[in-house]
């Protein structure tokens, strides 16, 4: 309930024929006002009404005036009013409803039609929930965080550089905020916890998507007899680490330090859980490394990490689901760092490499291109929100098929 009234976010609204007859076999028409008064914020969209069934059927949702359809059907012979804040049904003396409360529009229809409002929320929408995404200024996690704050989330952006943060929240808006914070510093951590606590006093979503890529060496998959030595001589304990640091360790220590919030997220939805996703890789699960053994390695330790929280949360009777999204290629700063060091164009040059077998593979994925913003970023919103709350320690590859057809 929102000041009183039913709150809804994606909803449907029908009218049903209660008595009486109407001309015409369909009726199509805007509506707006009673859905304003009831705090809904998409109030525009199309409705049908089919004589036959005497049911109202949800047509579509219109976020702008813009997207009006022109030569919609008519009602009586004399059409519906497409208004942006009130619509009329003339034959049947309803007006305007942009300003009256939702008991007295009730009062304005006739007797012979009842409307009914139906909280039928659309189950992706993420309207009033708080988000982190950790390394959300660049490449996935930015697609992730945009998809996010599209579908109706407050997303916290995170990083260590404030002003990549800040430049990307200014440019795109759409419900991003900037927060600086150090995935491999606890001190760090904490302070952004306060931050949302402090603004939020929950945590719904948490994309654990931070990563770095490490060492990549092309002999590997060129299957140099000296592998080994070439291995032992060019890898080091300390990129190792830092690797194993950043993709494994920083997720458990980040999520750990959310896990209050995402339960107050949870219980603040009656029934429903927080969610937390881990960005993988879909090398993660295969046998083959694609050049780079440390971060294969510390990505298979991510799944692992993955099913293990969402196991142990759940026989805490933890709220909280923890899921894994393993992308293939896609175009970011990561992926342009291993296959070219200027990101001008990089999209086209994936496109070529994918074409044929990727470095380090046996078999080009069978979708012959990098992924696309929305594939990913939906498979996000399709975890974070009310869809996904029966989806549990999985791992999700969006890779275009690349690890079903590599070992």
């Amino acid at each position: 309930m929102a000041n009183g009234h039913l709150e809804l976010r994606s909803q449907l609204v029908a009218f049903r024929r209660i008595e009486g007859s109407h001309t015409g076999a369909n009726i199509a028409g805007i509506f707006t006002g009673v859905l304003k008064d009831l705090g809904a914020q998409n109030s525009i969209g199309m409705i049908t009404l089919d004589n036959a069934s005497n049911n109202g059927t949800f047509v579509q949702e219109f976020h702008d005036p813009r997207e009006y359809p022109s030569g919609l059907g008519t009602l009586g012979g004399r059409g519906i009013q497409p208004d942006p804040t009130s619509f009329s049904v003339h034959d049947h003396g309803i007006k305007s409803r942009s300003k009256s409360s939702y008991e007295s529009s009730r009062q304005k229809i006739p007797h012979n039609l009842s409307l009914f409002i139906t909280h039928k929320m659309n189950p992706l929408d993420l309207t009033g929930k708080v988000a982190v995404v950790t390394g959300g200024g660049t490449g996935i996690g930015l697609m992730i965080a945009k998809q996010l704050a599209k579908n109706g989330a407050k997303v916290y952006i995170t990083g260590r550089r404030l002003e990549v943060l800040q430049k990307v929240a200014t440019e795109i808006g759409q419900g991003l905020v900037p927060l600086q914070m150090d995935v491999l510093d606890k001190e760090s951590i904490t302070k952004a916890v306060k931050t949302i606590n402090e603004a939020d006093g929950k945590l719904d979503i948490l994309v654990n998507n931070a990563g770095i890529s490490g060492e990549w060496f092309k002999f590997v998959g060129d299957r140099d007899p000296n592998l080994g030595d070439l291995l032992f001589a060019e890898s080091s304990f300390d990129k190792w680490t830092d690797i194993l640091r950043t993709n494994t360790a920083a997720p458990f220590f980040v999520t750990m330090g959310f896990l209050s919030l995402l339960e107050k997220g949870a219980r603040a939805r009656k029934g429903e859980t927080s969610s937390v996703i881990n960005i993988t890789s879909c090398v993660g699960t295969m046998k083959m490394v694609m050049n780079t053994f440390a971060y294969s390695v510390s990505k298979a330790g991510a799944d692992h990490l993955t099913s293990s929280m969402a196991t142990e949360f759940g026989l805490s009777k933890i709220p909280v689901r923890v899921n894994a999204i393993a992308p293939g290629v896609f175009s970011s700063e990561m992926t342009g760092s291993v296959y070219s060091s200027e990101m001008s164009g990089l999209e086209e040059r994936l496109v070529q490499h994918m074409k044929g077998a990727m470095p380090g593979t046996l078999t080009a994925a069978p979708v012959n291109r990098p992924g696309k913003e929305h594939e990913i970023g939906m498979a996000a919103v399709y975890l974070s929100s009310s869809a996904g709350e029966y989806t549990n320690g999985t791992i999700m590859h969006i890779d275009g098929g690349l690890n079903m057809v590599n070992p």
